[in-house]
């Protein structure tokens, strides 16, 4: 098991935000990217609604390189 499972289920949280986290780790959150590859009928634009750039939703984009949510964790 990753260290990184350890450290989120010790941390001093709630557990909706361990939850969150735990998602986040195995790949499960809802973007566009990984509807698509449940076969869920979302069209074929997988482009971030977030930001509005024409680059497709993924964890790494939402987290680290949207407009949108990298102005949020500055605030």
């Amino acid at each position: 098991v990753h260290e990184a499972f350890h450290w989120l289920w010790k941390a001093k949280s709630v557990p909706k935000i361990k939850v969150f986290g735990w998602f986040l780790l195995v790949d499960r959150l809802n973007t566009r990217n990984m509807l698509s590859r449940r076969h869920y009928n979302i069209g074929t634009n997988l482009d971030c609604l977030l930001c509005g750039e024409h680059v497709e939703e993924t964890l790494e984009h939402l987290f680290f390189h949207c407009t949108f949510s990298t102005r949020c964790w500055l605030k």
